[in-house]
């Protein structure tokens, strides 16, 4: 009743997935927005064990890595430590132990100055208003803000609301660094980018020299990559004559070498989970807007949000380009054709999109696949077209004008509810 799967459904794939001679399952963004979230991801993780298809050929293997720093080896929290109290997003026991404040909690603290007033930010190659939850709620957390500083190619919703905006160079005009899960590949520079332009590090450096943090850092990313690539025995030179660096894979390494936990077995029960406050198995905990129909009888939004991103776009970068604008010209929100037609909806009908937190307006398309409860809108939508005054008609398309950044939230993580929302469509 609550996933809206067949019973017989879900046992069938429950059996095959169990016997099969090497399974795996794919996760991603679906099972990370929701209130459910970090259980949902440990309860397959679990899965993975117990079937016994946890690093087996045809299975989820555990990659062999390369030995080079990570990003919680260059963090400064403990040169500059704070009280819990004081720190935001602390109450998120998992996602702080990773350095992580989720996006809801930053916008609070702007806003109520709690735990601490914040009065600047800086953002690299992202457009929170589009990208986060409640983006009125993050429109006027930038607002409050005295300063604004915001590094992109391209001028977004985001970079026009900043005091300043610095040019940042593309993938191909600086040297970097490309780290998968079992190689390591060097991207040297191929040409000198134009103008002011730097890269996202070397900005960071540049800041960092200017609060007199320059001890912290390096003078260029070459410097920074000798750094991240020490432990492998290797620098940037030895890479670029390389290009990349595979490893050798093993199976079942846990048979000789455990596992990274305190009993060096997979712990179904985690204790160290159960010390910090977080449920120790998975647990499901049903939202307090739960879209069961026996548990709302009320039909002002009877039909279940849920979003997609457009191929032909990356989040929501690249709506300024006029070849791929060619290819989707404008959003889209999906409905099955029964549920357009009891509606009154045709397709093609520019159609209001709302939710308990907002509306906003797309193009509608009909399509037979889709539960006809289900409404996929698109995400991450803004129109450049419209010019910098009305910073580019942020507010129109965007799907996080639908959604709230308030509870319930995932215990672990702070994730909010990005999905599953309950909404209703009419035309416009």
């Amino acid at each position: 009743e609550k996933t809206w799967v067949p019973a017989a459904q879900i046992r069938k794939t429950a059996r095959c997935f169990a016997v099969a001679d090497s399974a795996a399952i794919q996760w991603g963004n679906a099972l990370d927005q929701t209130p459910n979230a970090f259980q949902t991801c440990r309860a397959i993780a679990i899965l993975r064990a117990i079937t016994g298809n946890l690093d087996v050929p045809g299975g989820e293997i555990i990659p062999e890595s390369i030995s080079v720093l990570n990003d919680l080896d260059f963090s400064l929290r403990n040169k500059f430590p704070l009280k819990e109290e004081k720190q935001i997003g602390s109450r998120f026991r998992v996602a702080a132990r990773q350095n992580i404040v989720p996006f809801q909690e930053a916008s609070q603290a702007i806003l109520t100055e709690k735990p601490y007033p914040v009065k600047a930010a800086m953002i690299f190659g992202s457009n929170p208003l589009l990208s986060h939850a409640n983006a009125g709620e993050t429109g006027e957390a930038f607002k409050k803000l005295d300063f604004l500083v915001v590094a992109d190619l391209f001028m977004t919703p985001t970079a026009a609301m900043a005091d300043i905006v610095l040019p940042v160079a593309t993938h191909l005009e600086y040297n970097d660094l490309c780290i998968g899960a079992n190689y390591v590949a060097s991207r040297p520079k191929l040409i000198e980018p134009p103008g002011d332009c730097l890269s996202d590090l070397q900005w960071i450096n540049l800041i960092a020299q200017k609060l007199d943090m320059g001890k912290y850092f390096w003078d260029n990313e070459v410097c920074a990559i000798d750094e991240i690539l020490k432990p492998a025995g290797l620098t940037f030179s030895d890479l670029k004559v390389k290009r990349i660096i595979w490893t050798q894979h093993r199976y079942r390494k846990y048979r000789k070498e455990g596992f990274k936990t305190p009993s060096g077995k997979v712990e179904l029960f985690s204790k160290a989970l159960e010390d910090i406050g977080i449920e120790p198995l998975p647990l499901y905990n049903e939202p307090d807007h739960s879209l069961l129909i026996s548990t709302h009888p009320d039909n002002a939004y009877p039909l279940v949000l849920t979003s997609a991103k457009s191929p032909f776009f990356f989040h929501s970068s690249y709506r300024n380009i006029q070849n791929l604008r060619k290819r989707s010209p404008e959003p889209v929100v999906r409905l099955n054709p029964v549920t357009a037609g009891k509606l009154g909806l045709l397709q093609g009908d520019l159609v209001f999109i709302e939710t308990p937190a907002g509306r906003i307006k797309q193009r509608l398309h009909v399509n037979a696949d889709l539960d006809p409860r289900v409404v996929v809108v698109d995400y991450g939508w803004w129109y450049p077209e419209q010019g910098v005054s009305s910073l580019f008609g942020w507010r129109e398309s965007n799907l996080n004008i639908l959604t709230s950044s308030g509870p319930p939230f995932d215990p672990a993580m702070g994730a909010p509810s990005l999905r599953g929302i309950r909404c209703r469509v009419y035309k416009r």
